[in-house]
C-alpha cells in the first residue's frame, strides 16, 4: 500500500499488480485512490501503464467498473498511446475479458492510410490475448515476427506462439533455442514448456 504512494512509476505499477494478485478485496479503497493519483515528473506514458495496471487490479478483486478504462486504451487515438494499447491488449487476455475481443481483432488487422499496420508490439500483444480468449488465429503473425531485427519482438513473438499451444508451431520455437540473444532464446525455452503443457489438449 505504501507503495502505491511511490514517486517511481514502476513501483506503483508493481505495487498494484501484488495487490491485485493477492485477492485481498479491502484493497480496492486503495486503489482507487492511487487511481487519482500521478507522478508529476514521470512521462505520460507511464503514468498511463501505472494506470491500467491499477485498472488490472481493479477488475481482478471485483472492481468490473475499472473494465472500461483497459477497452478504452485498445483504442488508440494517437501515437503516443500505443505503447498503453499494447499493454491494455495483453492484460484483457489476462483478464479473459471476452468483450474486448472485436477491439483486438480490430488492432491486429488494421492499415493506416498508407497501408501500414499497427507497430510488432500492439499487433503482438493483441494476438496473444486473442489466443488467451481461445482464438488462436493469429499463428502466421507471430512466426513473421520471430525474424524481427529487435529481439525484443523476436521474444514477444515466440511468446505469442507459446501461448497458442499448438504444436505446429513447436519446430519454430525450437529453432530460435539458437538464437543469438539470450533474452530470445529464455522466452524460446519458456514458450515451448507452455506449448508442452498437459493442459492445453495437445
Amino acid at each position: 500500500a505504501a507503495m502505491l504512494n511511490s514517486s517511481n512509476p514502476r513501483e506503483r505499477a508493481q505495487a498494484a499488480w501484488v495487490l491485485g494478485e493477492m485477492g485481498e478485496r479491502s484493497a480496492v479503497a486503495l486503489l482507487r485512490d492511487a487511481a487519482k493519483q500521478t507522478v508529476r515528473r514521470a512521462s505520460l506514458g507511464a503514468n498511463r501503464a501505472v494506470d491500467l495496471q491499477i485498472a488490472e487490479a481493479r477488475v481482478k478483486l471485483g472492481d468490473d467498473e475499472a473494465l472500461s478504462e483497459i477497452r478504452t486504451a485498445l483504442l488508440p487515438a494517437r501515437n503516443e498511446d500505443l505503447e498503453a494499447t499494447a499493454l491494455a491488449a495483453q492484460i484483457a487476455g489476462d483478464l479473459q475479458d471476452r468483450e474486448a475481443t472485436n477491439a483486438l481483432i480490430g488492432l491486429v488487422e488494421f492499415k493506416d492510410s498508407e497501408g501500414k499496420p499497427m507497430p510488432p508490439e500492439v499487433r503482438l500483444a493483441a494476438v496473444a490475448a486473442l489466443a488467451k480468449l481461445g482464438q488462436p488465429k493469429g499463428g502466421a503473425i507471430a512466426v513473421e515476427y520471430t525474424s524481427a531485427a529487435k529481439p525484443e519482438i523476436r521474444s514477444q513473438a515466440v511468446l505469442a506462439l507459446g501461448v497458442m499451444r499448438n504444436p505446429e508451431y513447436l519446430p519454430t520455437m525450437e529453432k530460435m533455442l539458437d538464437d543469438p540473444s539470450g533474452q530470445v532464446r529464455a522466452a524460446a525455452a519458456m514458450a515451448i514448456l507452455q506449448a508442452s503443457d498437459p493442459r492445453s489438449g495437445h
